[in-house]
């Protein structure tokens, strides 16, 4: 608190109060970009770290639609033939999950499997469990299949049991595969780089907030 003695005047005080209050609204004006910068930084991260993996996730599938790929021990598998329709239709996303023993198998469900015969990845549903003396074979059938398969599937052959499908999935990679989906992924890449580098200049005044 200010004291008057002899040289100081009531204008003068009134001055310096004045003084004083504007800093106020000065520092409270700046702590509130400053947190606003924060704020803008902290959300582009957030959209990073949600949508970053989910973009390299689509582009990995994208560019290599008929092998498998292993996500935190979930298989992703592209439809490429009919032989499974109207339960799984071309282009759908397959869903596997690897399996630890023969036991988890059971007739009617839908195995991924590497074919003897061409070593091509191929995905039927079980029609027969057969146990033999080299271990379990697998008598499978596609479900728009009117025969079983020629040759039967070595327990060392399957790759997992599929636990679910995604036709959005299927749709989006088939898309991306497209001349305009290709156009769109290189502009998403784009957006996230160019808004990593804004989000860097709005916020590159961050300091101190202060309490």
């Amino acid at each position: 608190m200010m004291e008057l003695d002899d040289k100081t005047t009531i204008s003068d005080r009134v001055k310096t109060q004045a003084d004083e209050y504007d800093e106020m609204v000065a520092y409270t004006a700046l702590r509130k970009r400053r947190k606003k910068k924060v704020a803008i930084r902290i959300g582009v991260f957030a959209l990073l770290i949600l949508f970053v993996p989910v973009f390299i996730f689509l582009t990995i599938i994208v560019v290599s639609p008929t092998k498998g790929h292993n996500f935190f021990g979930y298989t992703f598998y592209i439809v490429q033939t009919q032989s499974m329709e109207p339960e799984l239709m071309v282009g759908d996303a397959i869903i596997d999950k690897k399996i630890k023993s023969p036991d988890e198998l059971k007739v009617g469900m839908d195995i991924t499997f590497i074919r003897s015969s061409d070593g091509k990845v191929v995905t039927h549903r079980i029609a027969e469990i057969q146990e033999t003396v080299d271990g379990y074979q697998y008598v499978t059938r596609g479900i728009n299949n009117l025969t079983d398969d020629p040759i039967t599937v070595n327990y060392n052959n399957v790759l997992g049991k599929r636990i679910g499908h995604s036709a959005f999935i299927g749709q989006t990679v088939t898309f991306f595969r497209s001349s305009i989906g290709v156009v769109v992924m290189v502009s998403i890449f784009l957006v996230i780089v160019v808004g990593f580098v804004i989000s860097f200049k709005l916020s590159e005044d961050i300091r101190a907030i202060g309490k």
